[in-house]
């Protein structure tokens, strides 16, 4: 039986990522997901993966879950898809070579971008099978993916992505998003359990941290900064008058 989450994430699964019948002259698909109102992603797309990797109706050769919401660089980010897809100890000698170069040379590790060798031996992997690239961005900026090496062009394939993820919650993130063939988001009306979203969430936070205690520093932070807020507005509005 599913809970609310899982029941999100599968009727996500199955209105906007079944494979088997798309348009046969559709190209791949960039879809943007924006949870409720920037929280509960996290959650959310962990179980799309999961069930997309059991679901053989779905019709993906391969499922790829990145969480790179704590952002470091393009490169780490490539890095990552680069595990998920066991490449093995020589694609990560390639990565740990850049970073010795970029290392003598003195190039910021933020400023460090994807490599071009490995980008090619991401796309040998993937290029013959359908994909569904999940990613959680902790950068600024959209990603094009097709430099990573993921065939993101081809119709069988899709890549559904956020900016949000561990309580990435600023309103103004989603209007950086350009280039999505579709954004999703949840309806606040169609949310009954907030405290299990939540709780959910906060599991993806930390697997050192239990989620109840996240999830009470999480309710915490908000409520002051809700707070201070209001006093700031009330603050301004007396000024005014």
């Amino acid at each position: 039986m599913f809970d609310g989450v899982t029941r999100t994430a599968d009727q996500i699964l199955e209105k906007y990522l079944s494979n088997s019948d798309r348009p046969y002259n559709q190209c791949g698909q960039s879809i943007y997901f924006d949870g409720w109102k920037g929280f509960g992603t996290s959650a959310i797309l962990a179980d799309i993966a999961e069930l997309a990797r059991r679901k053989k109706s779905m019709d993906y050769e391969i499922v790829l879950h990145v969480d790179c919401s704590v952002w470091e660089s393009r490169r780490t980010l490539q890095r990552m898809i680069a595990k998920e897809l066991n490449l093995g100890g020589s694609t990560m000698a390639l990565f740990d070579k850049q970073d010795e170069d970029d290392d003598f040379s003195g190039i910021e590790k933020s400023s460090r971008a994807e490599i071009d060798e490995v980008a090619k031996l991401i796309f040998q992997a993937v290029k013959d099978r359908s994909c569904l690239l999940i990613v959680l961005t902790g950068s600024d900026d959209e990603i094009d993916f097709l430099r990573f090496g993921v065939p993101v062009l081809e119709r069988r394939n899709t890549v559904l992505w956020t900016f949000r993820g561990r309580f990435r919650l600023e309103p103004a993130i989603k209007d950086k998003v350009k280039n999505a063939d579709l954004f999703l988001s949840i309806d606040q009306e169609g949310w009954s359990d907030r405290n299990e979203l939540l709780h959910r969430e906060a599991a993806q936070v930390s697997r050192k941290i239990s989620p109840a205690r996240i999830a009470e520093c999480w309710l915490y932070l908000s409520l002051m900064y809700y707070n201070h807020s209001n006093f700031i507005s009330h603050d301004i509005d007396a000024v005014g008058s």
